[in-house]
């Protein structure tokens, strides 16, 4: 059971960097696309030279670039762009169900240990939020909680020890969430 859990931990890190590196290039995406939109506005922006079709009077003269067929070629790549986007997002919104799925089996199952229920990503916010970026202070917390009998002498140390901290931020919920698994 130990097994399992640690590798659902380190299947969801997993999952986090992908969502981490899909963010990234979707950021990149945007800024391509917005790069594309401000050119496109550069060219609406022109004026659109007159043609003069050629008659018996006027000879033919070469037409430059038509600038409507820029715009046009200009709006087939924001389309990719956006198309790209789009698949991003919808990636990245299966990969959320997906962990969530596995979140939601692992938060019931009973751990023995809160030091190895934590995974690394909360492991950082509870470093930073609740224990004020003292890994080692959390160590000697985790251990300390471990060793007590049940979940109203846990909070009781938490409260005698840490009374300040906020009881309706995330970092402190996902933390009771852990230590109701533990007892």
């Amino acid at each position: 059971m130990k097994n399992e859990l640690l590798h659902i931990a380190e299947y969801i890190e997993s999952l986090e960097a992908r969502i981490a590196a899909l963010e990234a290039q979707a950021k990149e995406f945007e800024a391509r696309a917005k790069e594309l939109e401000s050119k496109v506005n550069e060219l609406e922006a022109q004026p659109v030279p007159t043609v003069v079709l050629p008659t018996e009077e006027t000879p033919a003269k070469e037409t430059p670039v038509d600038p409507v067929q820029q715009i046009d070629e200009q709006l087939e790549q924001e389309i990719k762009m956006a198309t790209l986007e789009a698949r991003i997002i919808d990636l990245e919104v299966k990969q959320e169900e997906h962990q969530e799925a596995v979140k939601s089996a692992v938060n019931g199952a009973p751990i023995s240990d809160l030091r190895h229920a934590i995974s690394l990503g909360d492991r950082f916010l509870f470093q930073r939020e609740l224990f004020e970026q003292n890994g080692e202070l959390m160590q000697k917390t985790l251990e300390a909680l471990n060793e007590l009998p049940n979940l109203d002498s846990a909070l009781a140390y938490i409260d005698k020890h840490f009374g300040s901290w906020d009881k309706d931020s995330t970092a402190y919920q996902l933390f009771y969430t852990i230590l109701q698994r533990r007892f």
